[in-house]
């Protein structure tokens, strides 16, 4: 799922209970951080489902210039080589030249300017540059610390997953604190860094070294026993992890047919990253972004909604929530998707214990 990403600051819980900086986190303290970021990003209603949502004054609100006002300050470029030449313009022409672009884009993409940036996400071109589709990094002349804190003040435009591990790695710079999470993925000025410049992106926690893009090893996987092994209660799941991300699919049996592509081929509800929040009420909660406090059979008929949502292909599916199982039914012809729902087996969450080692 797709999202309009903007975080309020929480000062207050960060510098009472977390102390940021101090001394590494606990797990517990990584946990809550985690949880208190998505709660964060969502409670102030400043994470959208760009599917459902529309934004009236995309100047303000958006960053960008398609009504003629220049603002330098939120144009994204596709490689260095593109901000290069675009910088040597003078002011007159970029105007000139953005006026040209979104005449293309409204004819192209239906009166839809970012429909660009929603397919290839959005962040601050002075922070970050994007490399390729939904990924983003850090550009050596500025501060780790400080790119990821206008990462996550936005406008950023990004999909769930990639959102999961922006979390993670603002918990981690939590954890260690400004300075050592500078030494090690950003100190800005073009130095190096001892690790590698972080990258923002949907397939984990990403450094850009001398020798390419490695893994950052500060997760591991839950395990929590099987719905085969009996964990198969909806909303009474056993060993599931805090502030650990999981994932909920939408209806995509492995045959095919009826998949959710077949019926929305550019839609953005395969499924939904989410965090499990813990216990509220004697309810397990999961927030995602622009799914927030939901319980699990409530997240799967949000799940179950975007599917059913008007089709881009005139396909008639429908599909409906089996309650019993947490998972999806299609409409006529009854048949279940066993891989829908929850995926227990999807569990990951930030590792304390590595963590922990990066601070030596």
């Amino acid at each position: 799922m797709l999202g309009y990403l903007q975080q309020t600051c929480g000062n207050a819980f960060t510098q009472t209970v977390l102390q940021a900086g101090k001394t590494p986190y606990t797990q517990a303290q990584i946990n809550a951080s985690n949880i208190e970021q998505m709660k964060n990003s969502n409670s102030s209603g400043l994470a959208y489902d760009l599917d459902r949502t529309s934004f009236d004054d995309p100047d303000t609100q958006y960053g960008t210039m398609w009504d003629g006002k220049w603002d330098p300050s939120h144009r994204v470029f596709s490689s260095s080589v593109e901000k290069a030449r675009w910088d040597k313009l003078d002011k007159r022409t970029r105007w000139e030249q953005d006026q040209a672009a979104a005449k293309t884009y409204q004819k192209v993409y239906k009166n839809d300017p970012f429909a660009a940036d929603k397919e290839l996400g959005l962040a601050d071109a002075r922070y970050f540059e994007r490399v390729r589709m939904m990924c983003f990094r850090v550009l050596p002349s500025v501060t780790a610390s400080e790119a990821l804190a206008v990462f996550l003040k936005g406008p950023t435009l990004v999909e769930c997953r990639l959102t999961i591990f922006v979390f993670f790695f603002e918990t981690i710079r939590r954890s260690l604190g400004d300075q050592r999470f500078n030494q090690l993925f950003g100190p800005g000025e073009g130095k190096k860094p001892e690790k590698g410049y972080f990258i923002l992106t949907p397939f984990g926690i990403k450094l850009q070294g001398p020798d390419g893009e490695t893994d950052l090893d500060v997760t591991s996987v839950t395990k929590p026993p099987s719905e085969k092994e009996g964990n198969d209660k909806p909303g009474a799941r056993v060993g599931l992890v805090p502030g650990g991300r999981y994932y909920f699919q939408n209806f995509r049996p492995p045959e095919g047919r009826y998949h959710y592509k077949a019926r929305h081929p550019q839609g953005l509800w395969s499924g939904e990253n989410a965090f499990y929040m813990g216990e509220e009420g004697g309810k397990q909660m999961w927030s995602g972004l622009g799914a927030t406090g939901l319980t699990e059979l409530e997240m799967m008929q949000t799940v179950c909604d975007a599917y059913n949502a008007p089709g881009q292909t005139g396909s008639e599916d429908r599909v409906y929530l089996d309650e019993a199982t947490g998972k999806l039914r299609h409409m006529k012809t009854g048949q279940l998707d066993p891989t829908s729902g929850l995926q227990l087996n999807s569990g990951l969450f930030l590792d304390a214990t590595k963590v922990t080692a990066l601070a030596k």
